[in-house]
């Protein structure tokens, strides 16, 4: 099992040479870069600067998160995602994020906007990986309507993010029609039970201290043997104002007590 730091758990404080620098520190494997970070870095340094950040810490990039809303059509979508994947070449990253949009789109506009951006990352030697949201208003809001377009393309996998699992519409035994290698990584959080059962990204919670279905999540998740990245991702603003040191350990520290506790890890 890898364990990775999702920038967006820090956002607030976090740039990308702290943070590699931060991950290096506590103890974990890579960084899941956010793209908004990852352009401010991008506006002052060359993709050189880039290879160099990563090659000298030792610390891996993970997928680059993400090509947002790529299902959306906009005449900037294309180059978009040709400067991701130089991106993700010079750090070090093999995948980018696919991370759909908040308006009606249909499965079969979603699935040729992928097989037209597959092509593109293919000649980078980058591969995909589709992130569904548990919001209502996604197009993809669940693994099961996830797997349904992966069907369509070959070689694209999935990122599973345990708060759109268990804050939507997925049934978490799901995971267990999967195959390890489908998946891309995982994004560890957690939720408390809100009665009005409505759930936004700042209502996410440090692995373990929530009162949902984190633990069959990763149990489903042992039973099919993954062993793959396991990402902290948070948007909670709570945290976002603790000293940022204190974000990183608070992020090892329960993420690996809950890995721990669930896989044995």
């Amino acid at each position: 099992m890898q364990i990775g730091y999702n920038q967006a758990t820090s956002m607030k404080y976090s740039s990308l040479e702290a943070d590699v620098a931060l991950c290096k520190k506590y103890g974990f494997d890579g960084l899941e870069m956010q793209t908004a970070l990852m352009d401010k870095y991008m506006s002052l340094h060359s993709l050189n600067d880039l290879k160099e950040l990563f090659c000298n810490s030792g610390v891996k990039a993970f997928p680059i998160n993400a090509f947002t809303d790529f299902n959306i059509p906009g005449e900037g979508n294309n180059a978009r995602l040709s400067y991701l994947c130089e991106c993700a070449n010079a750090a070090g990253a093999d995948t980018v994020i696919l991370v759909p949009g908040l308006r009606e789109i249909s499965p079969a506009e979603t699935v040729e906007a992928i097989g037209n951006y597959a092509g593109i990352a293919a000649g980078y030697g980058i591969g995909l990986a589709l992130e569904f949201l548990g919001f209502a208003e996604s197009s993809v809001c669940s693994l099961e309507e996830a797997c349904a377009i992966a069907e369509h393309i070959p070689g694209l996998r999935l990122v599973l993010d345990c708060a759109h699992i268990m804050g939507g519409t997925t049934d978490p035994s799901a995971i267990l029609k999967l195959s390890q290698e489908r998946i891309a990584s995982v994004h560890i959080n957690d939720l408390r039970c809100k009665q009005s059962g409505i759930y936004s990204d700042s209502d996410r919670v440090w692995p373990g201290d929530g009162d949902m279905i984190l633990p069959e999540i990763l149990q489903n998740l042992k039973t099919i043997g993954y062993d793959g990245i396991i990402s902290i991702e948070l948007f909670n603003e709570e945290y976002w104002g603790w000293p940022v040191e204190d974000i990183f350990a608070a992020a090892m520290e329960k993420t690996k007590a809950c890995l721990v506790d669930r896989l044995g890890e």
